[in-house]
Formats: C-alpha cells, sequence, structure tokens
C-alpha cells in the first residue's frame, strides 16, 4: 500500500480526513453530552421535547393543504409525542451513549489512520439505528435519532473515500 511519505517514513493524514475526524470528535463530545442530560434528568427533556413537538405540530397545521393530510400528520405526531416518556428517553440516552462513545473512539483511530475506526464507527451506527429501532420501537426510535444517525452516515461515506490512506 502506498502513502504520502513524509521525510521520517511515516504516513501522512490527508487535510480533508483531519477535519473530518475533528467534525467527528466535536459532534461526539455534544452528543455523548447532550445524552448525559437526558440520561441523568429525562423528565426535564421529556417535558422540552414535548414543547418542540407542538410547536412544530401548530407550524405544519397551517401549510398542509388538505383536512385527510392535517389529521394523517397529526395522528403521527400524537402517537410519536405520547410515546416520549421519561423512561423511552432514558432508553434512548443509553442506546446514543454507546452510539457516540462508537463513533467516537472510531474517529479517534482513524485520526490515527487506522482501518479499524471505520469498522468501530459503523459499529456505532448500527448501535444506533438497530437500537432505536429495536428497543425503543418504529417512529419513535426513528424521530430520537434521525439527526445524529443521518450524518453519522454522511460522515461514513466520506471516511469510506479515505480508507486508501489507513493501514
Amino acid at each position: 500500500m502506498s502513502f504520502p511519505e513524509t521525510g521520517e517514513n511515516r504516513p501522512v493524514r490527508p487535510p480533508s480526513l483531519t477535519i473530518l475526524c475533528l467534525l467527528s470528535f466535536i459532534s461526539a463530545f455534544t452528543g455523548l453530552w447532550r445524552q448525559a442530560d437526558q440520561l441523568w434528568s429525562p423528565g426535564r427533556a421529556s417535558v422540552q421535547i414535548q414543547e418542540t413537538f407542538h410547536t412544530i405540530l401548530d407550524r405544519m397545521e397551517s401549510q398542509l393543504p388538505d383536512d385527510q393530510s392535517k389529521e394523517a400528520a397529526l395522528s403521527v405526531f400524537e402517537s410519536v409525542g405520547e410515546s416520549l416518556t421519561p423512561e423511552t428517553l432514558r432508553k434512548s440516552a443509553i442506546i446514543m451513549l454507546i452510539y457516540e462513545s462508537l463513533t467516537l473512539f472510531g474517529a479517534y483511530y482513524m485520526f490515527q489512520l487506522q482501518r479499524r475506526g471505520y469498522k468501530l464507527y459503523m459499529g456505532g451506527i448500527a448501535v444506533g439505528l438497530l437500537g432505536s429501532t429495536l428497543v425503543i420501537g418504529g417512529m419513535t426510535g426513528i424521530v430520537l435519532t434521525f439527526g445524529s444517525l443521518f450524518f453519522s452516515l454522511l460522515f461514513l461515506l466520506l471516511y469510506r473515500l479515505h480508507l486508501k490512506y489507513m493501514y
């Protein structure tokens, strides 16, 4: 395998990989902080999420064209909103803490140009996807983890482009 070499015969990390890893570090650390807060005080988090759901629902009602669309959106949002209990948020926080930890370690190993970091990162995403879907259940699990997992999947594709620089 050929690496860009320095005078010390050590592989060089491309700047794009450095930036990607730094963004992953920031995301993982803020995610760990957010999920730890949600784990320690799920009641407060539940109230905040309920308020956010009601705000989104109010905005959505005015933008939907017909009554049938409004009723369908209301039923989905109400079912998800009712299932956002402190216990559900606690389960979500535990799953997401595992996910954030695995992606953080994966990004660290990729920062060190080790391929096993890619596998750890991918494993973290799998834990987030499967855990949220199977443990929390269906639509609620997807809603709770969508933001984090969407960007992690995007980052995974970008990391895949940098595998050629890792050993």
